[in-house]
Formats: structure tokens, sequence, C-alpha cells
């Protein structure tokens, strides 16, 4: 018995110098043939400096991720992706076809499993290159998987369509779910489920424009929750704004936010400035409780796998002149 402990330690420790060793690399290797894994991840530290709270340094995130596909199906893929930070969870479990033959300037995808619902710019921009550390209230509180405070993902299915007319990447994309709007690794509370649609149009390289909407029930009695929105975004060179609006029901409950956000490179890929005005209304039917959220950031990329982030994020409520000012520094090492 205790021989084959031994092989079963000494096994686990070769998988796991493997592991590590392909996290560091972050190379495509064949673990067991005829299926290829590219593992990768993301490390995040954040220090936060606030007037009304005690300073603090947390493990803000920790995650792993893992994609891979059978060389005999190259057009269906596997993603999985989970956090280790404050709250271990399970954040991405799909399993993807894809076809690009269907007609000569169309691509066509079908996602299955826990993933990001299509819907609003911000929502779906990726932690690890989003320009302000804290996405905006609104989207915060009205996209979905966040207003249920689960990460922004939920469980269903997607199809994706593209189109390319002359040789135009991404000219036209239009994305629609439909998911249990429970949020991530809930199981659905009615017989329900939630339909999400984004559409975005990039009729120029300087251009893009976007429109989302979400109709469905949460909970059991059914309450009733829609989400609507739409965003653009103007870039020239190194500068870029965005700008986007949404607007949500909740039962009672109508809720309306947008931002402003502004970036600019000052060293090729090296550093950003940004800036984000943020202005968000829980309860359109109540006066005097909108909040204002002013940001300023500084992103620094001194290697390829490291970021340095410093936000200053100025908030005020509605009839106050006191606001909670605070400072947030990052420190995110992926791969």
């Amino acid at each position: 018995m205790s021989s084959k402990r031994g092989r079963v330690s000494i096994a686990a420790a070769v998988w796991a110098f493997i592991g590590a060793g392909t996290c560091l690399c972050a190379q495509e290797i064949n673990v067991v043939a005829p299926v290829k894994i590219k593992l990768g991840g993301s490390y995040q530290l954040e220090y936060k400096s606030s007037r009304d709270a005690a300073d603090s340094i947390v493990n803000k995130k920790s995650r792993l991720r893992l994609k891979g596909n059978a060389t005999d199906l190259p057009a269906v893929t596997f993603f999985l992706q989970s956090e280790f930070g404050q709250t271990p969870a399970l954040l991405d479990m799909t399993l993807e076809y894809s076809n690009k033959e269907i007609a000569p300037f169309l691509d066509f995808r079908l996602t299955a499993g826990q993933f990001k619902p299509p819907f609003s710019r911000e929502h779906l921009v990726n932690d690890d290159i989003i320009e302000i550390l804290n996405r905006s209230a609104a989207v915060e509180a009205l996209a979905p998987g966040r207003d249920t405070a689960t990460k922004g993902r939920d469980i269903g299915a997607m199809a994706v369509v593209g189109a390319q007319p002359w040789g135009r990447q991404d000219f036209a994309v239009g994305s629609v779910a439909v998911i249990n709007g429970e949020g991530a690794n809930n199981a659905d509370k009615n017989d329900q489920k939630d339909l999400v649609a984004r559409f975005e149009l990039n009729p120029r390289s300087f251009l893009s424009l976007g429109a989302s909407y979400l109709e469905g029930r949460r909970g059991s009695p059914r309450t009733i929750k829609n989400r609507s929105g739409w965003d653009a975004k103007l870039s020239y060179g190194p500068v870029s704004a965005t700008y986007e609006q949404i607007y949500g029901i909740t039962g009672p409950t109508r809720a309306k936010g947008q931002y402003m956000l502004a970036t600019a490179w000052l060293w090729s890929s090296v550093l950003q400035l940004s800036g984000r005005y943020d202005w968000f209304d829980p309860n359109l039917g109540k006066s005097g409780d909108r909040s204002f959220i002013t940001t300023l950031g500084l992103n620094w990329y001194p290697y390829k796998i490291l970021r340095l982030t410093l936000n200053n994020e100025i908030k005020r409520e509605e009839g106050s002149q006191k606001g909670n000012d605070t400072i947030i520094l990052s420190v995110l090492f992926f791969f």
C-alpha cells in the first residue's frame, strides 16, 4: 500500500511540475495526444486607500485558464477559467463550435456553458486589459451576471455571426444568447430563460457602434428584468473616446446610468492615461440617490506580462459635497 501511495505522490508531483512549467512559458503543449491544450492565467494584488475606510492590501484576482481542442476536431474548442482569489469560483466553462465556411464573408460560432452574456461594451472587456480597474456603476448594477454579483457570468447558449465583407474584419457582429438569468454557478429558479442580444457595427477603422438588449425574469416569483443600452467608440491614433448608456427595469424599479471614457497612449504600448466620468441613478422614481464618480488612471506596462495601475476615484452623492475619494494601486501579472 505504501509503495502504491508513493507512486501516486510521484506522479502527482510530475504533473504539477509540468503544469507549472507550462504556465511560466505560456506555450502550447500536447498533454494527451491528440488534444492540444494551452494554459494561462493572471494574478492581481491591489492596495486601496480610502478616506472612509482603513487601508487594505488584497489578492484581488488569481486565475487559471485552460483552452484546447482535439486535433481531429479543430472547429470545436473548450475553455475553462477558475478564480482562486478572495472567493474561489468557477468563472467560465464553455464548449464552442466555429465555422468560417458558411459563406465567403461570414463567421459563425455556437457556444454552450457558462460565459459572459453579450451585453454592454465595458462589461465584455477582459479584466487584464480594461482601462479603469473598477467598472462603471451602471454596468456593475445592470449587466447580466454582475447584477447577481457573480462576476458577469451566466449559464446558457450563445450564437455569434460575424460579417466581413470587402475584407473588413468584424464589420458587423451579432450575438444572441439564452441564459438562466441567475448568474454563474446557480441553477435556474423559474421556468423562463432570459434572452440577451448585442449588435456591433464597425463601419470605419476609427468608429465602433453597439446596442444591447436583455429581456427575462429573475428568481421566484418571477421578477421582471429588462435591460437596454447603446455605446459608441471613436479612435484616432493613440487616443480613444467611449460613451455608453444603460437603462434597466427590475420589478417596479427603473434605473439608468452612463459613462464617458477617454484614453491616450503616451509612449507606444507602454504608458497609458485614462479618465472616466460615471453617472448612475439606481431608482428613477426616487430623488436624491444619484452617484457621480470621476476616475483618473495611469497604466504602465514595463514588461509584456506585467501591468502597474494607479487609479484616483472621486465619488460624490447627489446633494452632498462630501465624497469618498479612493486611491487604488494594482500590480497585475499575466501569462
